[in-house]
């Protein structure tokens, strides 16, 4: 709305100030102690033996998981439908409004995800719902196409994203023994997915291929999803043998 009133250049203003607002305001608001102090460890006694780490699964769980879902973020919602539905002819006001679908989603299905987690008793279940709800929402475009087409999709990754974010760095964590250590190693493949994928987009995606290219990432969302949940059954079979 900014952008369409006053210009780009007071929606980039807008939203630096914005940024630097909520910044400081979780400099000054978060600071001291929170919830019950822990107990001082003896700095003498030996540290505890962690959990075996699984660094096979670990690594289906980025390659698998992880890098596709940061490459739809960065392609499809942050690249490709901005410039689909200008085509399209829509306003950067209600482009901004598609967009947003996919934070609102993240923000009001966050919780399930959770509660899907403690009632199954498994992360790996909602990562596998999460990957797959988002490989049939780009697959989706196949079917129709036009901007109702792109907000569905945005929405459906929106839903798919939210519901596998959380427990997939649960699972991460779980994999690698309990050390959250795991989380910088997510966060980086991710990155580095998001960067290789939004590089190769800009570089070789053309008019003709604007549509094919999400059925594309579809595709490679659900091989992903497939082995990894083929992969996870195959472990979880193993182990009780």
């Amino acid at each position: 709305m900014i952008a369409g009133r006053f210009g780009y250049p007071a929606a980039v203003a807008s939203g630096v100030i914005f940024a630097l607002g909520a910044g400081l305001a979780g400099h000054y608001a978060m600071r001291g102690t929170a919830g019950d102090p822990l107990a001082e460890r003896d700095v003498n006694a030996p540290l505890q033996a962690a959990s075996t780490s699984d660094p096979v699964r670990i690594g289906v769980l980025l390659v698998c998981v992880a890098v596709p879902a940061s490459a739809v973020t960065a392609i499809f919602i942050w690249y490709l439908t901005p410039l689909l539905l200008s085509a399209e002819g829509l306003r950067p006001a209600d482009i901004a409004r598609v967009v947003m679908l996919y934070y609102l989603a993240a923000i009001l299905l966050g919780p399930v995800a959770g509660e899907i987690s403690e009632r199954s008793g498994s992360d790996t279940i909602p990562v596998a719902a999460g990957i797959l709800i988002t490989a049939a929402a780009l697959l989706s475009l196949t079917a129709w196409s036009g901007d109702r087409a792109l907000t569905a999709a945005v929405l459906g990754v929106g839903i798919g994203h939210a519901l596998m974010r959380a427990p997939l760095l649960d699972l991460a964590i779980g994999l690698a023994g309990g050390s959250v250590k795991v989380i910088g190693l997510v966060r980086m493949t991710e990155r580095l997915g998001a960067m290789a994928g939004l590089a190769v987009a800009a570089l070789f995606v053309t008019d003709t291929a604007r549509w094919t290219l999400p059925v594309i990432l579809g595709i490679v969302t659900a091989a992903g999803g497939l082995t990894f949940t083929l992969a996870s059954a195959f472990m979880r079979y193993r182990e009780r043998q």
